[in-house]
């Protein structure tokens, strides 16, 4: 038997498959837990809440960073300069490059010049608890106004 014999079970490599898969769409995005769809804000929170949970502080960016040192988009809330904090508290070497971070740059992950740690590990739980709570205070204002 051959791939493209009609008794066959294999298909043949050239032959694209017939079976479809539907697409998602708009309106089955993301739902918050009353079945109604996170608002941009929320959903931006919770991405940066599972970064930050998930991901390893030294890993660089996968996009490779912005070096606009805030010069075209604004600073970052979370992590505005890089200190090295954590480099210095866990080898006692302060290697960091004083880049000023802008939002486009995660605090998930490393400076995009030195490629530091921008947040300690405490520093990052504290964020994540903070995040967390902006998150509820957002869905409880988002609740309020329907």
């Amino acid at each position: 038997k051959t791939a493209w014999s009609p008794s066959s079970s294999l298909p043949p490599d050239r032959i694209p498959s017939r079976t479809v898969t539907p697409k998602p769409t708009q309106s089955q995005g993301k739902k918050q837990n009353n079945g109604l769809p996170m608002s941009p804000r929320v959903a931006e929170l919770s991405r940066l809440v599972h970064a930050l949970k998930y991901a390893s502080l030294a890993d660089p960016d996968p996009k490779g960073g912005c070096f606009c040192q805030a010069r075209v988009h604004a600073i970052s809330p979370y992590a505005p300069i890089c200190t090295g904090i954590a480099l210095s508290l866990s080898n006692g070497n302060a290697n960091a490059c004083g880049l000023l971070i802008c939002a486009m740059n995660s605090p998930a992950h490393s400076c995009p010049s030195c490629f530091s740690p921008l947040l300690s590990p405490v520093q990052r739980d504290g964020l994540v608890t903070k995040l967390t709570g902006e998150i509820d205070e957002t869905l409880a204002k988002e609740e309020e106004e329907r």
